[in-house]
C-alpha cells in the first residue's frame, strides 16, 4: 500500500486484525511483541529497512509488521502458531 497522506490510526486495526488472522492467535504476547504500521525504506542493497510511521506525513510503501518488544529473540516464524508457545530463542 502506498498512500501520499497516510492516517496511522486508521491503520492501526486493520493490521491487528491482519497478524491475529496469519498467526492465528492473540499477538502481543502479553506485551512482549508489538503489532504496527512500518514504512519499508529501499536500503540500496536490494532490500528495505523498516522505521515506525509517523501519522499525518507523506510516506511510501507501508506494511504491517510483528515486532519484539525488548530485547527477546524469536527463532521460527509466528505464521499459524495459534495457541502454541511462542518460539522464544
Amino acid at each position: 500500500m502506498s498512500d501520499p497522506q497516510l492516517d496511522t490510526a486508521l491503520l492501526d486495526g486493520p493490521c491487528r486484525q491482519f497478524a491475529t488472522q496469519v498467526t492465528g492467535a492473540q499477538v502481543t504476547a502479553g506485551g512482549r511483541l508489538g503489532v504496527g504500521v512500518v514504512a519499508l525504506l529501499d536500503n540500496g542493497q536490494g532490500g528495505w529497512l523498516k522505521n515506525p510511521v509517523s501519522g499525518g506525513g507523506p510516506v511510501g510503501p507501508i506494511a504491517c509488521a510483528l515486532t519484539v518488544v525488548g530485547s527477546d529473540r524469536l527463532d521460527a516464524t509466528l505464521t499459524g502458531i495459534a495457541d502454541s508457545e511462542l518460539p522464544w530463542a
